[in-house]
């Protein structure tokens, strides 16, 4: 049945509330948290795309920041613009799951709005996280699984490819979406030989996604003693208890459709709303303190994890709900707007806590910088804050936080004896680069410890 006037009003108001989110990440430069300022050090000090082990999806996210550096050299812009390319990922995975089913079946759009809006929220900060952007770009797909594939076959080799090529965790999530079309075949009983070609072409590309992940980078597996430092740094808490509260809520809201009783349906509609908020309420007071999310970066083991039981209510409620006639269908999910609002909105609300932390702790590294008595500040000093700038990659951002012209770097005695009398700049352990013929200029940080300019 198409959708009404005020549910296309309902489904936008959705999209609405992840805005400010992405806009205040973008301004506070969230990006370059954790291992973002290495791949920004390296992208404008290369002047080339810099995707890690074949994951190809983030390269025009890249191109817009390699374009940009062609129109300015001012970092203060191009630190912006990388962070709003990555940025606004889940609000176009979010738009364009709102496209799939916004004429057909736009109750279904709770389920991303869950999923993006609260699945993947403990890890977003860590905004370069490619789990995270295969799982978000997942979700338009898995609607049109759900309800016929009834989108032209350009869009969805498409989004086909973006989750392939985004992180190995697409290997999972193509398959499930190949069953989701398979089901929705064989329940509809339908007769289209592209809906069955389409189930069977997603199915086999996550089987050799699977496959692939054995033969590359990724065929070793954090073992579970790693998984379980993981887990602790960045799901035990209060975003597990959040991401609890959000699959509970879910389930309220499928509930709520299951009983087909008006009455009930309106009496209790307040309870998925009611557990959504105490999920936001718990990410909220999480983000306030930078020490408790110091490991978020971690969460991109668990993003699956923390998706799937959305995806399953998905397949419930598309695949066995909507099949069933129930009076109060539609009044049970009346809800469902509600939720998905509260999901996105509460999304803004959680970044923006946690953007505004990340702009404290990164604006007092640059003055703890600029106060240091020479070009070679020792890591030590700076270490031990209890916040998302004690990383390995402190020493890029403390280059990119101070312009294209740096004149201080987080360097030991033996990178700094190395700058002066080699030109070498030691970024981390294991990455060196010129101090010439970069886009970056280090003339005059090599002057300021002594060698030759």
């Amino acid at each position: 049945m198409p959708a009404s006037t005020p549910e296309r009003s309902a489904g936008r108001g959705v999209l609405a509330w992840l805005v400010p989110g992405v806009v205040i990440g973008a301004g506070l430069r969230t990006a370059l948290s954790w291992d973002g300022s290495f791949y920004l050090f390296r992208i404008l000090n290369r002047q080339a795309a810099q995707p890690e082990h074949g994951r190809y999806t983030v390269l025009p996210l890249h191109w817009v920041v390699l374009a940009a550096a062609k129109v300015t050299g001012d970092l203060g812009v191009l630190r912006i613009v990388f962070s709003a390319v990555y940025a606004v990922v889940p609000l176009v995975a979010l738009a364009l799951s709102w496209l799939v089913v916004r004429r057909r079946a736009p109750h279904l759009i709770v389920w991303p709005a869950l999923g993006i809006g609260l699945a993947t929220l403990p890890g977003q900060m860590f905004q370069i996280s490619e789990a995270a952007i295969a799982t978000q770009l997942a979700w338009p797909l898995l609607l049109a699984a759900v309800t016929g594939l009834r989108v032209p076959s350009l869009a969805l080799a498409a989004l086909a490819a973006a989750v392939f090529f985004a992180h190995p965790i697409s290997g999972p999530l193509l398959l499930i979406a190949g069953l989701l079309a398979g089901s929705a075949f064989l329940l509809r009983r339908s007769t289209s030989g592209r809906e069955l070609t389409w189930a069977a072409v997603l199915a086999a590309a996550g089987v050799t996604r699977l496959v692939l992940v054995r033969l590359g980078y990724d065929s070793a597996s954090p073992s579970l003693h790693i998984l379980g430092l993981q887990y602790h740094s960045s799901v035990e808490g209060l975003p597990l208890a959040a991401i609890v509260l959000g699959w509970l809520a879910g389930l309220a809201a499928l509930g709520l459709t299951w009983r087909g009783d008006r009455r009930a349906a309106r009496r209790l509609g307040w309870i998925p709303a009611g557990l959504l908020i105490a999920a936001v309420a718990c990410l909220i007071r999480w983000a306030s303190i930078p020490d408790e999310w110091r490991g978020a970066f971690d969460f991109r083991s668990y993003v699956f994890v923390a998706s799937f039981p959305f995806v399953v209510m998905l397949a419930v409620d598309a695949l066995v709900l909507d099949r069933r006639d129930r009076p109060a269908g539609a009044s049970g999910r009346l809800s469902r707007w509600t939720l998905a609002r509260l999901a996105t909105a509460g999304f803004s609300l959680v970044l923006a806590v946690q953007s505004t932390s990340w702009d404290v702790v990164s604006r007092q590294l640059a003055r703890d910088v600029a106060a240091a008595p020479g070009p070679c500040v020792a890591a030590p000093p700076l270490r031990g804050r209890g916040s998302a700038v004690d990383h390995w990659s402190e020493p890029s951002l403390v280059l990119l936080l101070q312009g294209r012209e740096p004149t201080r770097a987080v360097l030991d005695a033996d990178g700094c004896a190395r700058l002066r009398e080699q030109r070498v700049l030691t970024v981390t352990p294991w990455y060196r680069v010129p101090a010439d013929g970069g886009w970056l200029h280090f003339g005059g940080l090599v002057s300021a410890v002594g060698g030759t300019s």
